[in-house]
């Protein structure tokens, strides 16, 4: 970026801060949830791979280096953002629960604008070049403009995603489990890493001698199913048990 003036490098940095903020919201909301049956999240991750290439790109960092390689990263994230619509839209059209389905429909509406906005930015934009690690820029508004709008997308697949899985909930409850149409994605939470555990049954078990794991079989209460997980058995000086699941 030693083409640029000290000053447009601040007003670049300014708003790729704003955009690692975007991005650190979206980070968040996918990480909670298990991609294998639910592709909304993995086309969301990868929307959020490519926008995160194209804003290194105004920074003269990342695997784009001219304006043909951000057009067609422009081209990816308006094919992963059509096909996000069209399995959000299946999720918004089995919604018994009117007024999510519309929340979700309009954040939809958000992806196809900002899809198209960031599509005229990689093509008009052309004053924005990544020669040998060096950024030139002849325009400032190219490359806040590009930043701006992979923010503004970043926003509508927190939204949508978000949306989603609110809809996806509703339409649950009202079917159930037994419902002829079966669910468009599958949301199941990320089972939370064992090493976290770890770490804290260590530092009990320093403390309390009474202390000890051990692998179990659970009742799960209220449904009376059993099912195999692994356990704590912690006994205090009373003689108290207490068992957490992992």
């Amino acid at each position: 970026m030693a083409q640029l003036p000290q000053e447009e490098k601040a007003k670049i940095a300014e708003q790729v801060e704003i955009f690692h903020q975007e991005k650190s919201k979206l980070d968040a909301e996918v990480a909670k949830w298990d991609d294998s049956g639910n592709d909304i999240i993995v086309l969301a991750k990868q929307m959020c791979m490519i926008m995160m290439e194209m804003t290194d790109f105004t920074r003269g960092k990342g695997p784009l280096k001219n304006t043909s390689d951000v057009i067609n990263a422009a081209k990816k994230i308006a094919e992963a953002g059509s096909r996000m619509d069209k399995l959000a839209r299946a999720v918004a059209d089995q919604c018994p629960d009117s007024a999510c389905k519309q929340d979700l429909l309009a954040y939809l509406q958000r992806i196809a604008l900002y899809c198209h906005q960031l599509n005229i930015c990689s093509k008009v934009k052309a004053e924005v070049q990544n020669l040998g690690g060096e950024l030139i820029v002849s325009g400032l508004d190219s490359a806040t403009s590009l930043i701006q709008a992979a923010k503004n997308l970043m926003n509508a697949v927190v939204l949508t995603v978000k949306a989603s899985y609110v809809a996806s909930t509703k339409y649950q409850k009202v079917y159930g489990t037994a419902a002829v149409n079966s669910p468009v994605v599958s949301w199941k939470m990320k089972a939370p890493e064992k090493k976290a555990f770890s770490f804290f049954f260590s530092f009990l078990s320093f403390f309390n001698p009474f202390f000890c794991m051990h692998t179990c079989r659970l009742v799960c209460l209220g449904h009376g199913e059993i099912m195999g997980a692994e356990s704590v058995c912690m006994q205090d000086e009373v003689g108290s048990i207490l068992l957490t699941h992992l």
